[in-house]
């Protein structure tokens, strides 16, 4: 699980999903006004809703994560009055990873080929947030940031 403590932005409008680290990093600056580097998720949806990205910094740098839904859409929090982002919690990164919409708890079913057979994933959220979890802990043991060497 992530810790408490971690802010999760979601970006309310739909991005290139040839974008990488840099590009999404200067939108959460510019477009987000928010510190890319200060260790929140920001989680970059495409306008097909079938896929999105995470962007978090670590200790020594980037990271991202490439989500795409087997079957189903994404349903991201809607933003109000014109923000372009929602703080959203791990309860609810979890509900938007597997596809469910979390005001009413829904699967959105989209088939994204048709002759696809494969099951829906029935949840990626453990392994991924346990991953982010392990990440967050070896940071931690290691000291504060600057405090050792990136190889």
């Amino acid at each position: 699980m992530l810790p408490m403590h971690t802010r999760i932005f979601v970006y309310t409008q739909p991005v290139d999903m040839r974008r990488s680290f840099d590009a999404l990093g200067q939108c959460v600056r510019d477009v987000l006004q928010q510190d890319p580097e200060s260790g929140a998720l920001f989680i970059f949806a495409a306008k097909s809703g079938t896929s999105l990205k995470i962007l978090w910094w670590e200790t020594c740098g980037y990271t991202i994560l490439y989500r795409r839904l087997a079957r189903g859409t994404f349903r991201l929090p809607e933003a109000t009055s014109g923000a372009a982002s929602v703080l959203i919690d791990a309860r609810e990164l979890a509900m938007i990873l597997r596809g469910v919409e979390p005001a009413t708890r829904k699967r959105r079913v989209k088939t994204l080929v048709k002759h696809a057979r494969e099951k829906p994933c029935e949840s990626a959220r453990v392994p991924l947030l346990n991953h982010l979890h392990e990440r967050r802990q070896r940071a931690a043991r290691r000291g504060p940031r600057g405090s050792h060497r990136c190889a």
